[in-house]
Parts: structure tokens; C-alpha cells; sequence
């Protein structure tokens, strides 16, 4: 949420919006572009992608062989992120963004 949209939302609540001018706002992009500029021997992925993985895999491993087809997987897990983007709309002002990270060093 943008600092302007938050401080209206404050206001209709009824709350104070003076600590948002106390806040440092970041995003998930500012925090890889901020990590990287600081080291080229890292890596960073989404935990978005893992969890997906390993959704994809104990998917494929429940399904029976004659539909254990790449695209049966696929369309049963994008139903399945589309269902929690909803239910993360649902919930926007209840629950705060998380930023989800795995960060190795290389070698």
C-alpha cells in the first residue's frame, strides 16, 4: 500500500498518520536490487517459486499415472495460486505484504 492510500485509509479509521512519515517503504524489488548492488556473489529467489515447486511435485505424486500429465499439474496449481491471489485481495487491509526470500552465497 502507497503512503497516500494508507494515510487515507488511517483517516477513515480514525487513527493517527503521523508515524507513516516515519516509515522506510520498501518492496520485494527494492530489497533483491538493494542485495545485489551490495554483492555479486549472491543468489536470490522467491519462496513463491520454491512453494510452487514443491506444490507441482506432491500434485504430480497424487495424481494417477494416466493423468500425471505436465499440464494437468499446471492447470490444478494455477487454479490453486489463483484461489490465493483472491483470498489476498480479500484480505488487503487486514494483513500486512511479506517479502519472501531465500538468499545463498555463491562461491
Amino acid at each position: 500500500m502507497n503512503k497516500k492510500l494508507a494515510e487515507k485509509y488511517l483517516t477513515f479509521l480514525g487513527r493517527p498518520t503521523t508515524g507513516l512519515k516515519t516509515l522506510k517503504w520498501t518492496t520485494e524489488k527494492n530489497i533483491i536490487n538493494d542485495l545485489t548492488s551490495l554483492s555479486s556473489s549472491i543468489q536470490i529467489e522467491r519462496m513463491s517459486s520454491y512453494y510452487s515447486d514443491v506444490r507441482r511435485n506432491k500434485i504430480s505424486q497424487l495424481l494417477p499415472n494416466f493423468i500425471r500429465k505436465y499440464y494437468f499439474v499446471e492447470i490444478i496449481n494455477y487454479v490453486y495460486e489463483v484461489i490465493q491471489k483472491i483470498k489476498k485481495i480479500m484480505r488487503i487491509f487486514s494483513e500486512e505484504a511479506h517479502v519472501d526470500l531465500w538468499i545463498t552465497k555463491t562461491s
